[in-house]
């Protein structure tokens, strides 16, 4: 089945939610694994090679560093699968252990090791949106901005694809989402869907930064390299989320983002 569209991010990046976004609203097929795998890194194909890139349009997905690590941390200790860390399930002993990649799913899998999971941010975000630009057909998303805004941001993407909308009512996902197939397939809306309800407001009102104390938010600033925050868009929001770490606000929130 040929995809219109392939998606590349880090675990629990909002790679589902966004498909889902998609595939309901707008006559696609939307795919993960057309570069390898979607959790891992674009190859560097050497000039005169025999292989090339696939053609497939890729969207980029990220989340801000402090959301990205606070949605690991939680996928390590409730998942149990593709991520092997040398700390413990503290996040201050997580934040500051190495932690090596893998799919679990394939004995023959390549491992990607990074000195902490921040490294881990930087080194997979600054793959991914070294394509952004020098692939024609190449989008970059903030998931923060897919949950503020799930029909405007789909539309973007939508009309940057040529992708035609299929009904006039705009379906969101209200539940958690399920870990979709990397492929391009036909399924059911009830497979798709958890009956968890999924709470936007934890990712908008950035209640994981409960997770950091003053120290956890010091370190990850420390480790990221302001060229990508900027490229990224993140700088401003990394700023001050480091300035104002676990704030009453944030206390009163409980992290609930959906899957990648």
């Amino acid at each position: 089945m040929t995809e219109d569209a392939c998606i590349i991010g880090m675990f629990r990046s909002g790679s589902n939610f966004l498909r889902a976004l998609l595939e309901r609203n707008y006559a696609c097929r939307i795919g993960y694994n057309s570069f390898g795998w979607k959790h891992g890194l674009f190859p560097i194909i050497a000039g005169g090679a025999a292989i090339r890139m696939p053609g497939t349009p890729t969207i980029t997905l990220t989340k801000n560093p402090f959301s990205a690590i606070a949605s690991l941390h939680r996928y390590y200790l409730g998942n149990g699968r593709n991520l092997v860390s040398g700390g413990g399930a503290e996040m201050g002993d997580f934040l500051r252990a190495p932690l090596v990649i893998r799919d679990d799913a394939n004995p023959e899998s390549a491992e990607l090791f990074f000195p902490t999971v921040a490294d881990c941010w930087v080194a997979m975000t600054w793959n991914v949106m070294s394509i952004v630009g020098r692939r024609p057909a190449s989008r970059h998303l903030r998931y923060e901005d897919l949950v503020a805004d799930p029909e405007g941001q789909a539309a973007r993407l939508a009309g940057a694809l040529g992708l035609a909308r299929v009904s006039e009512v705009f379906d969101v996902p209200r539940g958690r989402m399920r870990n979709l197939p990397g492929r391009a397939v036909d399924w059911q809306r009830e497979e798709t869907e958890m009956n968890r309800p999924f709470g936007p407001s934890s990712v908008c009102n950035h209640a994981y930064m409960a997770a950091f104390s003053e120290a956890d938010c010091a370190f990850v600033l420390s480790r990221l390299p302001v060229a990508l925050l900027e490229r990224t868009g993140y700088d401003a929001l990394v700023r001050d989320l480091a300035a104002t770490g676990t704030s009453e606000r944030a206390r009163h929130g409980e992290p609930n983002d959906q899957t990648a």
